[in-house]
């Protein structure tokens, strides 16, 4: 046992050199791209809001069997426990502060455990909507003006639920979802950024990308509102050449 300890610790010491390594290189990326005159990007901007509470209780709490085995032996009790972890998350939210005229940007989004490969969309009204809208909602009463949020997996059973809000008020990332489909349904409402293949990215080839890259935006660009990356943070795999194809696709098709 003492031996395993041991080695355990001594695995997490190198992982932790290994990770200062990483941020001394890394460095403050944002800040350099604002250097170069970058705007930030909305999607990593540190905001306020209130975040439902599905995706976290599933992870720090029942984790997700306990959670599917709730929604059928105890879906009452589920309920409860989810409406008092949101409670306490608006108990702790702090209104949105107004810098230099631009507008705050809070967050307010079930980024994963919620998409349609997990929840039916019976579960998802159930369990997840209610308290997902009224998580939004109150994020819009702390003042803020746009609310992000990374839409992980699939959500084209969950588009719908958005489009009663008020034009131009959320900032959403697609991962897997219909890009095309949730510009139709969302394009008044919400300005979309994605999705690229990271596995595209990964392994393709520079034309495989640009081709890729053609059709999307192709698809998308009508009216504005459309913001072209990679479906989700890119890895150590991806392919610097690959990655360029997708930057200068945009200028190639991107205009209007």
């Amino acid at each position: 046992m003492w031996k395993w300890e041991g080695r355990t610790r001594f695995v997490m010491k190198q992982a932790a050199q290994e990770k200062k390594k990483w941020d001394k290189a890394v460095g403050d990326i944002e800040q350099e791209m604002a250097s170069l005159g970058f705007p930030p990007d909305p999607f990593w901007q540190m905001g306020g809001g209130v975040n439902p509470p599905f995706s976290g209780f599933s992870n720090s709490f029942r984790g997700f069997r306990g959670v599917g085995i709730d929604m059928f032996r105890r879906p009452d009790k589920l309920k409860a426990a989810l409406e008092k972890f949101l409670e306490f998350r608006i108990s702790q939210a702090k209104p949105a502060v107004h810098r230099g005229g631009k507008p705050a940007i809070g967050s307010a989004g079930e980024s994963h455990r919620v998409s349609d490969e997990f929840l039916s969309k019976k579960q998802f009204e159930e369990f997840v909507w209610p308290n997902w809208k009224r998580a939004i909602q109150t994020t819009f009463d702390l003042g803020y003006d746009v609310i992000r949020m990374f839409f992980e997996g699939k959500r084209d059973n969950q588009l719908e639920y958005f489009t009663d809000f008020p034009k131009g008020t959320f900032y959403i990332r697609l991962q897997d979802s219909n890009m095309v489909r949730a510009k139709e349904i969302l394009g008044g409402v919400a300005c979309l950024c994605g999705n690229v293949p990271v596995s595209l990215l990964c392994t393709g080839s520079p034309s495989e990308v640009d081709e890729y890259c053609k059709k999307l935006i192709k698809a998308c660009k009508k009216d504005g509102g459309f913001i072209l990356t990679s479906s989700t943070t890119g890895y150590g795999e991806t392919k610097p050449e690959n990655v360029k194809a997708m930057i200068d696709s945009v200028e190639k098709y991107g205009r209007y």
